[in-house]
């Protein structure tokens, strides 16, 4: 028994020894295997960086070549990468400006004596700066640096190219360069809303270029460049396509709801209703369901997107209470303008609205209740109501004999035309013309208001004859408009048969499947 005890004892201890040795040995052969990885791994990057430095590189390429400036340039804090910035600038940005694409390319590998060069060309209009670049050795990381400076901007209402360069932080002499080499293509103070403009200046806030575009006029371009010390400025317009098409609709309210149905636009309506059948046709009262308008007008593309309306060749309406035809006809400037089929102008003394078609709120009416003196008083007018700032014009030739202020009528202009007329425009909320200047049919006199006796933003419109007040609505009615002389009129009625033709025609295709 005694001997069992000592074998089990010895074998008890014989194995803890043995489970000892053998996580020594392991520990051992584990530290042996780790520094023999990281001796391989140390002999691989010798091998690597060797390999690296007898590969050829671009130490720096661009255009600047100096050493010094290279230098300088990689540790400049103005040499980080730009974020991306909408093109119209944020009151928030600062700077208020992108960077152009005038940069040079500096290498952050290895260095040695090989590099590369670059050919820079001049900045043109079309292609800032251009480059041929050359492959030499392994693509290495690059930093950006600033050469030029774009500042790109929209004009807001009220501002003005002046304000909106002073804004970004422009000089007053380089904004005075600018605009004396401006002025000679384009006034600055026909700057609107909503138009835009490039400037390229350089470090030190030397005008490179300048290119301006009228939101109306997008086909232009107004660019000035520099030459020197010298500032140059020249107009710039890409080609317009004008194409006639034809629009044919039926009426079923009015004749806005009507043509916006087909997807024609306020300006369409304005030359039809103001300019066109302005005279002898009153779209408040004659219009009925079922009449129907054709129209021939000129339509202008700019990269085969629709700019704008060109000229109406062609408008006919015929309807259950008129009927009316309108062709352009322009043999000479003083023939210039708008006949019906027998050669007869449809231009007349007075336009039948002072403003573009708008809804009239209140007739002229002999026997009215005044909303604001609540008892039956004549109302010797026409009342339009229309926004505050429309534009009123002159219905007729004439020279301007009261314009400011009159009682009711608050702001007040007032016209003297021939043959004993004289009309008024009333409650105006601004004057754009003076006593005794002369102002011709159409010419913007005013802007609707609500000065003097009004419950509203509205145009109060008198006729007065001989010191009789007339209704506007019949003050055509039974006059028509000079006819084209017999010199005239064989070649017109050839030109009205070609306008009906071209109608005809595409009528057919649009009827084709």
């Amino acid at each position: 028994i005694g001997q069992r005890k000592n074998w089990r004892a010895f074998s008890h201890n014989l194995k803890k020894r043995l489970e000892k040795n053998t996580r020594l040995i392991l520990l051992f052969f584990a530290l042996t295997g780790l520094t023999i990885w990281f001796v391989i791994q140390v002999e691989n990057l010798k091998f690597q960086e060797k390999v690296w430095n007898q590969s050829p590189s671009v130490e720096s390429v661009g255009l600047t070549t100096s050493n010094e400036v290279i230098e300088n340039q990689i540790f400049s804090k103005e040499n980080q990468i730009p974020k991306e910035s909408n093109f119209y600038p944020s009151k928030d940005e600062t700077p208020k400006s992108t960077l152009d694409q005038n940069f040079s390319w500096v290498d952050y590998g290895p260095k040695n004596n090989s590099s590369t060069k670059m050919t820079s060309h001049a900045i043109t209009t079309e292609k800032e700066v251009a480059f041929n670049w050359i492959e030499s050795g392994p693509q290495t990381p690059a930093k950006l640096r600033y050469d030029l400076i774009s500042i790109c901007d929209t004009l807001n209402p009220g501002d003005s190219i002046y304000s909106s360069l002073k804004n970004h932080g422009i000089s007053d002499v380089a904004i005075y360069r600018l605009n004396e080499a401006l002025k000679t293509v384009f006034e600055a103070q026909s700057a609107r809303p909503k138009d835009t403009y490039k400037l390229l200046i350089d470090r030190d806030s030397n005008i490179i270029s300048f290119k301006y575009t009228p939101r109306r006029y997008p086909e232009m371009t107004l660019a000035i460049s520099r030459s020197g010390s010298k500032l140059t400025a020249q107009k710039l317009e890409k080609e317009i396509q004008t194409f006639p098409e034809l629009i044919q609709v039926n009426i079923k309210n009015n004749l806005t709801n009507a043509l916006k149905k087909v997807g024609e636009s306020d300006a369409l309506i304005d030359q039809l209703t103001d300019i066109i059948f302005g005279s002898v046709i009153d779209f408040s009262r004659t219009p009925r369901e079922g009449d129907s308008v054709t129209i021939l007008v000129e339509k202008e593309f700019l990269n085969k997107t629709f700019l704008r309306y060109g000229r109406i060749l062609m408008a006919i309406y015929a309807g259950k209470v008129i009927e009316q035809q309108a062709f352009y006809y322009n043999p000479s400037k003083e023939l210039d303008g708008y006949f019906d089929k027998q050669g007869r102008s449809l231009a007349r003394q007075f336009l039948l609205y002072p403003l573009p078609f708008s809804r009239i709120s209140s007739h002229f009416n002999l026997r009215r209740f005044h909303p604001i003196l609540k008892r039956k008083v004549p109302h010797l007018g026409t009342d339009y109501a229309a926004p505050i700032g429309t534009p009123v014009y002159a219905t007729a030739l004439g020279k301007i004999t009261h314009a400011g202020r009159k009682g009711g009528y608050g702001l007040l202009v007032e016209i003297k035309h021939g043959n004993g007329y004289r009309t008024r425009y009333a409650h105006l909320s601004k004057v754009l013309v003076k006593s005794g200047q002369q102002v011709t049919q159409q010419q913007i006199i005013g802007k609707v208001g609500t000065t003097g006796r009004s419950t509203g933003p509205h145009l109060h419109y008198e006729i007065i004859k001989n010191g009789k007040h007339l209704n506007p609505a019949t003050i055509n009615r039974g006059k028509r408009g000079k006819s084209l002389s017999k010199n005239h009129l064989p070649e017109f009625l050839k030109h009205v048969q070609s306008l009906q033709n071209i109608s005809q025609n595409k009528h057919k295709l649009s009827n084709q499947p």
